[in-house]
């Protein structure tokens, strides 16, 4: 998929992997009776008067620079390419850019490749992309994990631990206390923790 943007004449190439969407100026001209012939890549006809337009190096009759899928002038200020066919904006989102894995949406921006499906950023960040369980931020890059499959930054290796279950003391395992001698237990440890003499008989 390519997008290209006309300006002035001048065609400019996309910037590298990153679908963008920008005002394309199609440069509208007057065309002087008597100048160089043109043919319209559209009609092949012979332009010869009226308003044409220049893009990717042809020239068009300004009612000829048409969207390949519905036909219809490319009237908006941008276009899309995708196998050397041009689609409006409408056209493209709905029939040819990548969709989300996720929503099914279509992916205009930034996007997530994993296993081999596509992501919007935000929907891979909330939904599928592994979460600390200390501060629930996304990890990227080497993580630990306990015995428990909790995954966590290795900036938290250090944070208190459950005494009894080993598990960090985090919102996963309901919180946690800790006693007068040191120890930590986790808010789930607590559920059964004997604390009383009473508990004990």
């Amino acid at each position: 998929m390519s997008c290209y943007f006309v300006i002035a004449g001048h065609i400019f190439a996309p910037m590298k992997n990153i679908l963008i969407a920008v005002s394309l100026l199609l440069v509208l001209v007057s065309l002087a009776v008597g100048s160089d012939s043109m043919r319209c890549a559209g009609c092949g006809k012979e332009i010869t008067e009226g308003k044409w337009i220049e893009a990717e190096g042809l020239f068009f009759h300004s009612n000829h620079f048409l969207c390949d899928n519905c036909k219809k002038p490319l009237k908006t200020l941008h276009y899309f390419t995708n196998n050397g066919l041009r689609y409006d904006s409408a056209c493209y989102f709905a029939t040819i850019a990548k969709r989300c894995a996720y929503c099914n949406e279509p992916i205009a921006s930034e996007y997530i490749i994993q296993d081999g499906k596509n992501y919007h950023k935000r929907c891979y960040d909330e939904h599928i992309a592994l979460h600390c369980s200390v501060c629930g931020e996304v990890i990227e890059g080497p993580f630990l994990y306990d015995q428990w499959g909790n995954s966590y930054h290795q900036s938290h290796e250090h944070e208190p631990r459950c005494r009894y279950c080993g598990r960090l003391v985090t919102a996963s395992s309901e919180g946690g206390e800790t006693y007068g001698d040191g120890r930590t237990v986790c808010g789930l440890c607590l559920k059964t923790a004997v604390k009383t003499p009473d508990e004990a008989t």
